[in-house]
This record gives C-alpha cells, sequence and structure tokens, in this order.
C-alpha cells in the first residue's frame, strides 16, 4: 500500500513563523514536523510515500530527497494548499488504495484513512482527527509552542525525539555545549550545534532548536528557541517563541520584532562578532583595571580634599542589562555605579571601569542615563540611541562638554548608534586612550 502524505497547510494561522517556512518544515524538537510522520510511516512497513505540498515545495524537497535515507521512495505532488483529499485522490487514474494522513500535524499514531478515487467525498472529512490518540493540530502559535514542550515531556511517547541524555532531563544533539548546572528545574532539550553559557539558566520546559546561541546570565523559561537564534545576555525570555529577532509571548498573545541584536539576533545574518564583543569587551575593561592601578590610589587622596561629606557618590543609570517585562516589552535593568567625589575627571569616572566587567558598560557605547532621564524621552529619534549599547567612552563623552543640554547628547548619541561600525568604535576607543593624556581629563 502506497501513503498519501497531506503536507500542504498554507500556515497562516502560524504566522510569523511561516514567513520563514512552511508549516510541514517548522521543528519540534529540532526535527521538521513532517519528518515524524515519516518515521511513523516507515516503521509501520510503508514503503512508497506521495507527498502533497503546497508553499516552500522545493524546500521540502529538498529536506527529504527521495527517501534513500529511509530506504523507501519518495514522490512529490504539487497543489495550490489545502485542498480537500478527496480533489487530490481524483487527479489518480489508478484505482488503488492509498493510506491517506496529514503530514503537518503531531500524533502519537498514525491517523489515516484507506482510500481510493472512489471514496465518497464524506468519508474524508475528518479523516485526520480521533478522540483515541495524543493530538496536536499545531493550528496556533500557542498550539505550536505547547506541542513543542509536549514532546520533551514523553507526551507523545511514540515519536522518536533525537539527542542523547547529557542528565536528568537534560537531552541534547550533536556537537552541542552546556552544562548540566544550567537546567535549574524541569526538563530540557537542546539540539545541535548550540552553545548555552554556563551561566545560563533553563527553567520548568525548554526546548532549543539547532545552531542557537544562549549568552551570559539569560534565563530561559517554558519557552521555545527555534534555529539559528541568539539569545542575549542577562535577557528574560518566558512563555515564548523566538526565531531570530521575533519573540512571540503565546500567553499573552503578542508578538514583537526586536531589532537590538544584542538582545536578540538572527545567526544568519548576523556575524561571530556580536557573540564575541562582549568576551572582548570585559577583557579589555580588565587590562584597563590593571593599567589604572596607581590611579585608585590617587583617587581616594583627590576626594579627601574635596568638600563633599562622602568620598564615593553612588549613581542609578541603565546599562546593557537587558530584559522583558510581564507585557513584553524590553527594557534595561538599572545599575548602581559610583564615581569618587571629586573634580579630576579621570578620576572621579574611575570605577565606572567596574561596570565593564560586570556587564552594565561597555568600552565604547552612547552615555549611560538615569532611568528618569530615559522616560522623560518622548520623540522617536530620541530613543534611536537604544541601538547601540551603553558605554564608557563614545562621541557624547569624548566630545561634548558635562554641561550641555540632554536633547544635544541624545542627538549625538542617536547619530552614533545609526552610523557605528567597528573601525568606527576602535577610533573613538584610540581618542578615549589619547584622552588620558590631556590637560582636559586632569583639570580641576
Amino acid at each position: 500500500m502506497k501513503a498519501l502524505v497531506l503536507a500542504d497547510r498554507l500556515g497562516k494561522e502560524l504566522l510569523p513563523l511561516t514567513k520563514k517556512t512552511c508549516v510541514a518544515l517548522l521543528p519540534v524538537a529540532s526535527k521538521p514536523v513532517l519528518q515524524y510522520a515519516i518515521e511513523s510511516l516507515v516503521n509501520s512497513g510503508i514503503r512508497e510515500i506521495i507527498f502533497v505540498i503546497s508553499a516552500d515545495a522545493e524546500s521540502v524537497e529538498q529536506t527529504f530527497g527521495t527517501g534513500t535515507r529511509w530506504g523507501v521512495n519518495f514522490n512529490y505532488i504539487l497543489s495550490r494548499g489545502e485542498e480537500h483529499p478527496y480533489d487530490i485522490i481524483k487527479q489518480f487514474n489508478e484505482n488503488e488504495e492509498y493510506l491517506v494522513l496529514r503530514g503537518d500535524i503531531l500524533s502519537n499514531e498514525i491517523i489515516s484513512k484507506v482510500c481510493n478515487q472512489d471514496t465518497p467525498k464524506s468519508k474524508l472529512d475528518d479523516f485526520c482527527w480521533t478522540k483515541e490518540t495524543y493530538i496536536n493540530k499545531l493550528d496556533s502559535l500557542k498550539s505550536f509552542h505547547q506541542t513543542n514542550l509536549d514532546v520533551i515531556a514523553g507526551k507523545f511517547d511514540k515519536l522518536l525525539v533525537p539527542g542523547r541524555e547529557l542528565a536528568l532531563g537534560l537531552k541534547i544533539g550533536r556537537k552541542s555545549q552546556i552544562s548540566p548546572q544550567s537546567l535549574k528545574q524541569g526538563i530540557a532539550f537542546v539540539g545541535s550545534n548550540c552553545r548555552v553559557h554556563p551561566q545560563a539558566e533553563l527553567l520548568d520546559k525548554v526546548v532549543i532548536s539547532d545552531n542557537v546561541i544562549v549568552d551570559r546570565a539569560a534565563i530561559i523559561e517554558s519557552s521555545v528557541i527555534l534555529p539559528n537564534t541568539y539569545i542575549g545576555e542577562f535577557v528574560e525570555i518566558k512563555n515564548a517563541i523566538v526565531w531570530s529577532n521575533d519573540l512571540i509571548r503565546v500567553d499573552i498573545d503578542t508578538t514583537l520584532h526586536i531589532s537590538d541584536t544584542f538582545l536578540l539576533a538572527d545567526l544568519e545574518t548576523q556575524t561571530i562578532g556580536k557573540s564575541i564583543a562582549q568576551p572582548v569587551n570585559r577583557l579589555l575593561g580588565l587590562m584597563l583595571m590593571i593599567l589604572s592601578l596607581p590611579l585608585w590610589l590617587l583617587a581616594p587622596i583627590a576626594a579627601l580634599f574635596s568638600n563633599e561629606k562622602n568620598m564615593l557618590k553612588k549613581n542609578e543609570l541603565e546599562g546593557n542589562r537587558l530584559q522583558f517585562d510581564d507585557f513584553g516589552n524590553r527594557k534595561r535593568r538599572v545599575f548602581t555605579a559610583w564615581t569618587w567625589n571629586t573634580s579630576i575627571p579621570i578620576l572621579r569616572y574611575l570605577p565606572y571601569l567596574w561596570s565593564t566587567l560586570t556587564g552594565d558598560l561597555r568600552i565604547v557605547g552612547v552615555m549611560p542615563l538615569t532611568p528618569t532621564q530615559s522616560e522623560q524621552r518622548v520623540e522617536d529619534w530620541a530613543r534611536v540611541r537604544d541601538e547601540a549599547p551603553i558605554g564608557l567612552i563614545g562621541p557624547s563623552q569624548l566630545n561634548l562638554p558635562s554641561n550641555v543640554p540632554i536633547e544635544e547628547k541624545l542627538m549625538s548619541d542617536a547619530f552614533y548608534a545609526r552610523q557605528r561600525s567597528t573601525t568606527k568604535d576602535f577610533s573613538y576607543l584610540w581618542q578615549g586612550l589619547a584622552a588620558l593624556f590631556s590637560r582636559k581629563a586632569w583639570l580641576m
């Protein structure tokens, strides 16, 4: 008997996921949905499978080929999308029986009908649904999210989930790097060629597909991370689907496209420099801390000669640690920055170097704002600066007097954010180092 597998759903209900690929190729626990149907059929002894495909037909054929990988024969039929199986079967001249099933849903067992071209249309209307087995129709983003979590939880116990057990509750694919300590509670699946920072945390149920990077101190809870996605430092993801720059909160039915590549990024379009920028930044910060040790001896002496009561002053600033609030909106975490109570600029801001080691500041970037200054921005142009990291030095810090209006500093930062590049950042770094030996840095 031949199998006729319907995989021609247009997937409008799964946008924006189906902007990238068709429903049949959407990954569930790092395997395309359609592959689970193929494996079930092969294990049942079917040796000839005909696929009905529509959207991304070429990608489906390239992914599965002629069937030699499974030792069976594949053929493909194009459709207009979501055609009734009756109309498709009627295209065949032969009066042969077919095992007809949907390949773009997920079920514990093969759910199908045995049909031929003479089978009445009424007999096919509900051929792929049944109450006797565990099934998910993948007919919404929330359904897709839950299906991924259910697969790793073992609810689809007859499906073949790839990977090996690294620790209790943690299964990983080939060439992936993750510490078992990252799984704080629950269960997790990590696909192939992934890198999860040892300080990242996985909570409840987490599915991470192939080719994903999760950076330091990121927290992922009850979420699905799809292929080629970068999760930035200190980012918190909860009850969501993430695919490259798209964040989909399934609990509040909200979809956000994140343009800040320090938060979320598409690894197919972003260079590896994004993933190594923070370690390089910390190394530079450590080098500057070591070189500045003599200044740490001068700073408290200078503070003693000031008329201030305290030697150190506390400041609350917004830094580079990023998180999402309960409504899926991005916000920067507030950190405490200290300054010496002295009028000598190079000594006053010396403690800011420590913030480059914690990740709150980068060496080069826009100037840090207080939470009040950030909230008072109402114009769109004033928020353009958020596309760049917060830095110790930058065009505003180097070129503008400290007493200019905040609007002028925001304008300078916005221009830098839109024009920034690695070459320009190195230029500002060189200017900052040169400024250490200028009269401006040491004037009282």
